[in-house]
């Protein structure tokens, strides 16, 4: 109720005043909210730095710094580097500027722009670079327990070599890699998705002896993936197939010129480390890639051998082009079409 002995206008003034005084009291609490935030996250980064270090990895952030106010944390590093062990061997890396922020009401979510170059050097003098135009991270879960990760950019242009000797180099207009924390399942399984979009990698394009550029999209879920912040490649991908990991079911399109082949089955690694599984083959203008590995696909579709050996058949497109659909077989280190076995070998992966 209205106090009568006062006057309308102090009345009004009265509530404006509580008004404001709500509304800079909520105004201290979001602040001081969001400065203890970004002190907690600053202290958590100091902390793992820290504890890497201990470890013989050595991180840097330098100018590191705090920004975001007031409804995201963003953690901004001018050159990130890295020294340390990776598996057996010791690793240098580099990167452009890094800028890393998170909601503040979703801190589970964190999004990364960042600048290239990538530089990684080991210690037997091996080198890679990696730059683009354009590059987008996106972590959902912490790095032990990730439920989402995707990687989006353009203008890639991926090289390695060798004590300066080229191993090789792919260059891409636009591309993206996705892994995802598969639902309803209890086996550690993630689905994988990876597309290159206008593609170059000059040793591929000598090797086919077909123009033009190359689109690639790759689907596929892996089992028993585990991501483990130590070891290397060699050392993580054995622990995959001890664990009886396999990428299944896995498909690959790639589409160059007049060249279509899709890839799709499963497969995984036999205890040699080689490719083990079983796929089926469909595309077109397969003949001369096929004949540069001995396999001469016009006499294996000649007549029904296609059909009754292979249990494929050739199927027209109502043009001179043929698809072809054919079984083919990884084991014990090598590739069969159907029951022709080939002269192609499938050296371990590690």
């Amino acid at each position: 109720m209205q106090d009568a002995s006062l006057p309308p206008t102090t009345v009004r003034r009265s509530k404006y005043f509580w008004l404001a005084a709500l509304l800079a009291l909520s105004a201290a609490g979001w602040s001081g909210f969001w400065f203890y935030a970004a002190s907690r996250t600053d202290s958590v980064l100091s902390g793992w730095i820290e504890r890497e270090a201990s470890h013989g990895r050595v991180w840097t952030c330098p100018e590191r710094r705090t920004a975001g106010f007031p409804f995201r944390i963003e953690i901004a590093c001018a050159k990130p580097t890295f020294a340390g062990p990776a598996g057996s061997r010791h690793v240098t890396g580099s990167l452009g500027q890094l800028r890393a922020y998170a909601q503040i009401y979703q801190p589970n979510l964190v999004l990364a722009d960042i600048d290239g170059p990538l530089s990684i050097v080991q210690d037997d003098g091996l080198r890679v670079d990696f730059a683009w135009s354009r590059l987008r991270i996106s972590l959902r879960g912490a790095p032990q327990t990730l439920s989402r990760l995707s990687i989006e950019g353009a203008g890639g242009a991926l090289t390695a070599n060798i004590a300066g000797r080229p191993l090789f180099e792919i260059q891409a207009g636009a591309f993206e890699a996705h892994v995802r924390q598969s639902p309803d399942r209890s086996d550690n399984a993630y689905d994988l998705a990876l597309t290159l979009r206008r593609a170059v990698a000059p040793a591929l394009d000598a090797f086919l002896n077909i123009p033009g550029t190359t689109d690639v999209d790759f689907v596929g879920t892996a089992n028993h993936l585990v991501f483990s912040p130590t070891g290397d490649v060699a050392e993580r991908l054995e622990i995959w197939r001890a664990g009886g990991g396999r990428l299944e079911p896995a498909s690959l399109d790639i589409r160059k010129g007049n060249l279509r082949l899709r890839l799709a089955g499963g497969v995984g690694l036999d205890a040699a480390h080689r490719p083990e599984g079983k796929l089926t083959l469909e595309g077109e203008g397969l003949q001369p890639l096929f004949k540069r590995f001995g396999v001469n696909l016009d006499m294996v579709a000649a007549g029904n051998l296609l059909d009754g050996l292979l249990g494929g058949k050739p199927k027209s497109n109502g043009d001179t082009r043929q698809g072809l659909r054919l079984p083919l077989t990884l084991d014990r280190g090598r590739l069969a079409v159907g029951p022709l076995r080939t002269p192609i070998a499938l050296p371990p992966l590690y």
